[in-house]
């Protein structure tokens, strides 16, 4: 019987990580076509690296109604956007590998967090299932089940259940067209893209200050 592919490639991937370790301060809440929660927000000290969940290509880094945002795709309409960030450290086309830093934490709503939201097309859906793969270690009881015979996984944090619908899930980085640059996938660990987010001249919330004549 058919297993599910997708869970299956999701997890023998390099892998989801963590944009940040804080815990979830507020949790998936989406109300009615525009209102209540759609994303979890993470706790993080303001300045805290944020890094991407998973390899992909950013399509989005600058300001959303005032707010520094970056997004990535990270192939099959999967996005992930990374809100209220205090500064940023990469540009739209740059490609990036899981870890790899993409700004700074900042405040949302007055609160240190990190608002992350996962779209597949149009759709939003809850991230909190993500980070439980992104934590959890494969044991001696792992049994992968045949589509449709329920969850996917016998233990650990990580199952079917929690991720919504398995068939929806990134098959990273398998899914990109063409070859990338030779190290574009490596999931080079976030050493590297700090020093790279040292070496780069951030954009910040901050105003400047009017030079003379202005």
């Amino acid at each position: 019987m058919p297993l599910i592919i997708p869970l299956i490639s999701f997890l023998l991937c390099p892998g989801v990580v963590r944009p940040v370790d804080g815990e979830v301060v507020r949790g998936f809440a989406p109300q009615g076509a525009y209102g209540g929660h759609w994303g979890i927000d993470l706790a993080a000290r303001v300045g805290t690296p944020v890094v991407a969940v998973g390899p992909g290509v950013v399509t989005f880094a600058g300001p959303v109604a005032g707010r520094l945002t970056v997004t990535v795709l990270h192939g099959g309409e999967v996005r992930s956007s990374y809100s209220y960030l205090s500064e940023i450290a990469v540009g739209t086309g740059d490609r990036v590998a899981a870890g790899t830093v993409l700004g700074r934490s900042g405040l949302d709503h007055e609160t240190a967090a990190l608002h992350l939201s996962v779209r597949i097309g149009d759709r939003y859906v809850d991230p909190a299932g993500w980070l439980a793969c992104a934590d959890w270690v494969p044991g001696d009881g792992v049994r992968l089940a045949p589509a449709g015979s329920g969850p996917a996984l016998s233990s650990g944090g990580c199952d079917a259940a929690s991720l919504e619908a398995p068939s929806i899930l990134p098959m990273w980085p398998t899914s990109w067209r063409g070859r990338p640059p030779s190290g574009s996938w490596d999931s080079t660990s976030s050493r590297s893209s700090r020093r790279a987010l040292r070496g780069r001249r951030p954009v910040s919330t901050s105003r400047r200050r009017p030079t003379a004549g202005t």
